[in-house]
């Protein structure tokens, strides 16, 4: 389970089975986003946004990257083609982390880098430039640059 706050005050709840938006004064839900019967893999916020990560565990790629708006509405589906290891949110774009190649997209969903690792990708830190952190290295990962 994931709870972050947004700008407006509100609660985003990310759960198994449903991501909520929830009014912190009365507990009254004010959005919903089920899944559908999907396995949620991972998630991650920023500002008004929440991106989920749809798939199997354990297998070569994840199905979907959904990200959603401040009513939870679909803003963009992806699929990154990676066994993703991490997710990660930022103002701008939006990264997925796989063992072998890390992925940028727009908050549009236009994928706007994809790079081979040298090593295990482990976790992507999003910023005005990501960082994705390997087994070897840190690799600085600045969309745009090979697109």
């Amino acid at each position: 389970m994931q709870l972050r706050y947004l700008p407006t005050g509100e609660l985003v709840v990310v759960c198994d089975g449903f991501a909520g938006i929830y009014n912190a004064e009365t507990g009254q839900q004010t959005a919903r986003y089920d899944y559908g019967g999907r396995t949620l893999l991972a998630a991650d916020g920023y500002g008004k946004n929440t991106l989920l990560v749809f798939g199997t565990a354990g297998s070569s790629t994840a199905g979907s990257c959904v990200l959603l708006g401040e009513t939870l509405q679909q803003l963009a589906v992806v699929s990154p083609g990676v066994d993703v290891q991490d997710v990660a949110l930022g103002a701008e774009y939006f990264y997925a982390l796989g063992k072998k190649a890390a992925v940028g997209y727009t908050l549009a969903g236009e994928e706007v880098d994809r790079q081979v690792l040298p090593a295990e990708g482990m976790k992507i830190v999003p910023g005005k430039a990501a960082f994705a952190i390997t087994a070897k290295e840190i690799l600085q990962f600045t969309p745009l640059n090979s697109k």
